[in-house]
C-alpha cells in the first residue's frame, strides 16, 4: 500500500459552521485544526481488502480505529465531513476556542476520562465560569415577564423543582435506576419509560409554583432539545438525573461545567495519530458512503462518487438519524430499521456569542416559553490579545423554515431582547439538525423506545457491526458513550478475527 502522510493544517477552514457579525455578514465554514489533508491516504486509488473498514471519523471510529490498529489490524476509516471529530469539533476563532458540538466531559465519566489519562489530558480540565464581578444572578423569563434571582434563589427553586420531577419512587428514581450506567438493567422501569416529558410534568405540576414550573421546563428543554414535549421521553431525563449522581447540582457538574483546556478536537487529534503512528490506517475524508454490502465473506463499501472499498468487517458508527440514508444489502433487521426511521427527536440550537468585554452583567437565562432563546450561560472571556471580549452559550430552538442569515439574525435579536442593549460582536453555530451526517443533536429517545429498540440498535448484522454514541449503555449521547461504542465493537472484532498479513505500509 502506498500512502501520503497527513497534515493538520493550522487554520484550515472546515465547510462546517457559521459566522455572523454585528455588520450583517454571514461567512460559512469556520477555522478548525481538525481538517485533515490530503483528504486521503492514498496517493492512487485502493484496491487492497482490508481487514476492517470504520464509517465515521468521530470519538466511536476514531476508538475503534485506534484499538485496531495497535492490535495489528489493517483499518479505513471513510468521513463525510472533511474533519475528524463527528458531532465534536472546535474551532479557534479569533484566538479563542468555541466548541461548536461536545463540549463539556467530567471525571465521573469512565470511558472518556480513562482517554484523557491516556493522553496526559486529565490535568487540563477547568471550570466554565461567568467571569462577572457582580453578585451571580440568573434572569427567569416567565411569559414575557422578566425576573432576576439570585444564584442561591435560582438553585433552591431549580433544585426543588427537578428533584421533585426525578423523584418517581419516592428514593430519587435509585430504585428505577439502581445502576446508572446501565439504565435498562432494571424490567420494571418500562413503566416510566413509557412515559412522555409531558406526562411526567402533569403528575408534579400541582407541587409546585408558576416560576419553578417555568425553570424545570427551561432545563428539561435544555436537556431534550425539543420544545414538542409529548415527543420527548421521561426516562432519558431520568437517566440523566442518575448518571449526574442523582442530584440537580450533579447535572451542571457533568453536562455543562468542565471542558479541556486545549479543546475537543485537539482531544480526537491524539486518538487519531497514535492510530496513523502504527502504520496501518488508512483513511479518506469527504467520503459520503452510499450503501454497504455484505456478500460472499467480504463488506463492500460504495460511496456516493461510485467509488467502493472492500473489508472483512465493517463497523457503522453513523449516528441513528443517518442510518436510513444509507442501502445496506442484506436490509437491516425490520426492528432496527424501525429504530432507524423511528429515529430520536433533539432538535436543539447551541449558539455562541462573542459580547464586547466592557458588558458586565451575569449571562445566565431561562427564558419560557419565550420563542427559540431557551437558556443561557456565561462562559469566560476570549484568549484575544487585548479584546477582552466575553462568551456566551445560549441553547434553544432551531427553525429550518430560516435562511442561514436568518437564523443569526433571529438569535441575535433574542439575546438583546433577554439581554437589553447587549453589545454582541459575532454569532457562532453549527446547526446539527441540517447537518447531512448528524440530522440533529445529542440523542433523545421518544416514550416506549429504549426497552424496545436499543438492545436491537446495538446488535451486529452479519460482518457489520454498529457503534454509536446513541446506543451507548451508559452516557449515550455524550463523547463517554462514543468512546464505550467504539470500545465494545473493536474488542468484539478482535475477539473473532486474527489480523491480515500486509506488507508494511510506506508512509
Amino acid at each position: 500500500m502506498h500512502f501520503t502522510k497527513p497534515t493538520i493544517m493550522s487554520q484550515k477552514r472546515t465547510a462546517n459552521g457559521h459566522e455572523y457579525d454585528v455588520s450583517g455578514n454571514v461567512s460559512n465554514g469556520l477555522p478548525c485544526n481538525g481538517v485533515i489533508t490530503p483528504a486521503s491516504s492514498f496517493a492512487q486509488a485502493a484496491s487492497e481488502r482490508f481487514d476492517v473498514i470504520v464509517i465515521g471519523a468521530g470519538f466511536a471510529g476514531l476508538t475503534a480505529a485506534r484499538d485496531l490498529t495497535l492490535s495489528g489490524y489493517h483499518v479505513l476509516v471513510l468521513e463525510g465531513r472533511d474533519r475528524i471529530g463527528g458531532r465534536t469539533w472546535t474551532s479557534n476563532v479569533d484566538g479563542h476556542l468555541y466548541e461548536m458540538g461536545g463540549t463539556w466531559i467530567h471525571w465521573g465519566q469512565p470511558h472518556v476520562y480513562r482517554e484523557l489519562a491516556r493522553y496526559n489530558l486529565h490535568q487540563t480540565f477547568f471550570a466554565t465560569d461567568d467571569v462577572t464581578d457582580q453578585p451571580h444572578t440568573v434572569l427567569v423569563v416567565d411569559d414575557g415577564k422578566k425576573q432576576y434571582l439570585s444564584q442561591e434563589e435560582f438553585d433552591k427553586l431549580s433544585d426543588h423543582a427537578f428533584r421533585t420531577y426525578c423523584n418517581v419512587d419516592g428514593c430519587e428514581g435509585k430504585t428505577v435506576i439502581p445502576f446508572p450506567n446501565d439504565a435498562l438493567y432494571n424490567p420494571d422501569a418500562r413503566a416510566y419509560e413509557s412515559l412522555s416529558v409531558n406526562d411526567r410534568l402533569n403528575q408534579v405540576r400541582k407541587s409546585l409554583t408558576k416560576t419553578q414550573i417555568c425553570i424545570l421546563k427551561g432545563i428539561v428543554e435544555g436537556i431534550v432539545g425539543n420544545e414538542d414535549f409529548d415527543k420527548a421521553g421521561f426516562f432519558d431525563v431520568l437517566r440523566w438525573w442518575a448518571l449526574s449522581g442523582y442530584s440537580t447540582r450533579g447535572i451542571t457538574e457533568f453536562t455543562e461545567l468542565y471542558k479541556v483546556r486545549e479543546g475537543q478536537t485537539n482531544f480526537a487529534m491524539n486518538l487519531f495519530e497514535e492510530a496513523m503512528q502504527s502504520q496501518r490506517l488508512s483513511y479518506v475524508f469527504n467520503a459520503a458512503v452510499e450503501s454497504v454490502s455484505d456478500k460472499n465473506d467480504a463488506v463492500v463499501a460504495t460511496l456516493k462518487n461510485g467509488q467502493q472499498f472492500q473489508g472483512r468487517r465493517l463497523i457503522s458508527t453513523l449516528p441513528l438519524n443517518i442510518l436510513p440514508d444509507i442501502k445496506f444489502d442484506p436490509r437491516l433487521s425490520s426492528i432496527k430499521d424501525e429504530a432507524a426511521r423511528i429515529g430520536q427527536i433533539h432538535n436543539g440550537a447551541k449558539i455562541h456569542f462573542k459580547i464586547n468585554g466592557l458588558e458586565n452583567r451575569p449571562l445566565a437565562a431561562i427564558c419560557y416559553p419565550k420563542n427559540r432563546f431557551v437558556s443561557s450561560l456565561g462562559d469566560g472571556r476570549t484568549e484575544t490579545e487585548g479584546s477582552g471580549s466575553r462568551h456566551m452559550v445560549v441553547f434553544g430552538r432551531n427553525d429550518a423554515s430560516l435562511s442561514v442569515e436568518d437564523d443569526a439574525k433571529s438569535f441575535y435579536a433574542e439575546a438583546r431582547e433577554a439581554f437589553p442593549d447587549l453589545p454582541i460582536e459575532k454569532v457562532l453555530w453549527h446547526d446539527w439538525s441540517r447537518d447531512e451526517y448528524a440530522k440533529g443533536g445529542w440523542c433523545m429517545y421518544r416514550p416506549d423506545f429504549a426497552f424496545r429498540y436499543q438492545e436491537a440498535l446495538r446488535k451486529r448484522a452479519g460482518n457489520v457491526l454498529f457503534a454509536s454514541a446513541d446506543w451507548a449503555l451508559g452516557w449515550r449521547g455524550f463523547i463517554d458513550g462514543a468512546i464505550e461504542e467504539g470500545t465494545r465493537v473493536a474488542f468484539e472484532v478482535k475477539g473473532e478475527m486474527a489480523p491480515s498479513t500486509f506488507t508494511k505500509a510506506n508512509l
